[in-house]
């Protein structure tokens, strides 16, 4: 059974990392490919059971999830700090906080707490987080 379930965690989490490389053609702008994988991320989970039903209640490990997330934004968080694009003290800090907000957004998408319509407004307050102004994020999550 633990076999079964990590070769599923694999196959879900590959899927998501190649729904993340999608979102990540045709521009550079950290803040434009943050708000794009962070949207499909979190409409992955909240638009159909299926994904949230095997990272929330099947007993798939979470921080495979987690590290694919790190792993997703760290250099966009990092190069929009470097930039200026993003305005934080610590990138470590802040790509660990946002990873955990993605996680707890994701999981309140999945059992209903959130209805799917938050999910521009979860991404924009994220971006907000990172040092984004919040006419900026808005134009962002509208794209």
């Amino acid at each position: 059974m633990d076999g079964l379930i990590e070769d599923l965690a694999a196959l879900v989490f590959a899927s998501h990392a190649a729904l993340v490389m999608d979102s990540r053609e045709g521009d550079r702008d950290p803040a434009v490919l943050f708000a794009r994988v962070t949207r499909r991320t979190l409409r992955l989970v909240a638009g159909g059971p299926a994904f949230g039903r095997l990272l929330f209640d099947a007993g798939l490990p979470v921080d495979r999830f987690i590290g694919g997330l790190r792993m997703a934004m760290a250099g966009d968080i990092a190069a929009g700090a470097a930039a200026g694009v993003f305005r934080i003290d610590d990138v470590e800090i802040a790509i660990s906080l946002t990873a955990g907000a993605i996680l707890g957004a994701s999981l309140d998408l999945h059992r209903g707490a959130l209805p799917l319509a938050a999910v521009d407004a979860v991404t924009a307050r994220l971006l907000e987080s990172l040092g984004v102004a919040g006419d900026r994020a808005a134009a962002l999550v509208a794209e």
